[in-house]
């Protein structure tokens, strides 16, 4: 239902209590409505080269997607409540290392058009330098 009414109304949600009536939150809280995001990022990827970690993913396409923020943590720390970096709408990122054997985890979220964090992807883990890829583009 949400689905059909989010292609009708072009993802303009404020109609969505009068649609479904002024319950809606409530409804939502009790697990009579079911509020399903599918826009974290997929088949998040990283390699570290002598130089970077190259991260890459894809997006989920969807018209109120903003871009990404890109999380970061040493192998022994936290992620920060504030992204290490904020993308506009891309598949890739690379970070630069500070030494080889450094090791870092990274996570991918999507963020709104109103700056509204969604959903996030599952974390890589990613020691720079330890693996190269199996091929380099070559740009012409």
């Amino acid at each position: 239902m949400t689905a059909w009414l989010n292609y009708y109304l072009h993802f303009e949600d404020e109609c969505y209590s009068t649609l479904f009536g002024d319950g809606l939150q409530q409804d939502i809280a009790q697990n009579s409505i079911s509020v399903e995001y599918a826009n974290q990022p997929r088949n998040f990827q990283g390699y570290g080269t002598t130089q970077w970690v190259l991260l890459t993913w894809e997006g989920y396409d969807h018209p109120v997607l903003g871009g990404y923020n890109i999380y970061r943590r040493a192998s022994d720390g936290v992620y920060s409540s504030k992204p290490y970096r904020q993308l506009a709408l891309t598949g890739s990122f690379a970070d630069p290392i500070g030494s080889r054997g450094a090791t870092n985890g990274y996570k991918v979220c999507s963020y709104d058009k109103g700056g509204n964090q969604h959903q996030c992807s599952e974390e890589i883990i990613i020691t720079a330098g330890e693996s190269e890829p199996a091929f380099l583009p070559i740009i012409l």
